[in-house]
């Protein structure tokens, strides 16, 4: 058995060739055609959400399961940023570090379109609620377990090397202008309208 590594956006996937059949690494498209799946059938019920993800990822090779852990981390990554931990200040009136891991899992697990639209406009996540109550909201970003779809599978972040946590392409570095509490009014109105004032 050999284990083969492919670069994809910064991103270090395995597959493994030998007597079996060889697992081909995860591409971006399918990492977010099981996360839209997921939002499909659970919507803002998190618990829900949680349950599809791991019986989807539950039916994957390992070698699958990493790989979506590993865009799971890399898309938490790209979303580790003050104008979002912003957004989530107002939306959870406050957040603190875990707080923010927890919103930033939230935030992937609301599917492709409307994770790259938050990236393009943090502000843009006061539509959310045309569609759900804005507690229920609140109630979503909150919730603490979503990632742990994958965690339990591959047992705890051990499942991943240690290295991979924040996984190969991802930062620790808080990228943008740290947010005043003062200015929240302003750079993020319609979600103040609804959560902050």
């Amino acid at each position: 058995m050999r284990w083969n590594s492919i670069l994809l956006c910064g991103v270090m996937f395995f597959s493994c060739t030998g007597d079996s059949k060889s697992v081909m690494p995860m591409n971006e498209d399918e990492f977010w055609t099981i996360v839209d799946g997921a939002d499909a059938a659970a919507g803002f019920d998190a618990e829900r959400k949680k349950a599809h993800l791991s019986q989807q990822l539950g039916s994957m090779p390992p070698a699958k399961q990493q790989d979506f852990a590993r865009w799971w981390q890399f898309k938490k990554s790209d979303a580790y940023r003050e104008d979002l931990w912003a957004a989530a200040y107002v939306i959870r009136g406050g957040c603190s570090d875990d707080g923010f891991m927890d919103f930033r899992s939230a935030l992937v697990g609301l599917g492709r379109a409307r994770f790259e639209s938050a990236l393009l406009d943090p502000d843009s996540l006061a539509e959310l609620a045309a569609s759900t109550d804005p507690e229920d909201l609140l109630e979503y970003f909150c919730y603490e377990s979503l990632s742990y779809a994958w965690v339990e599978l591959l047992g705890g972040f051990d499942g991943l090397p240690a290295s991979e946590v924040e996984s190969p392409g991802t930062t620790s570095d808080l990228k943008g202008a740290a947010f005043e509490e003062d200015d929240l009014p302003t750079t993020h109105p319609r979600l103040w309208k609804l959560f902050g004032s």
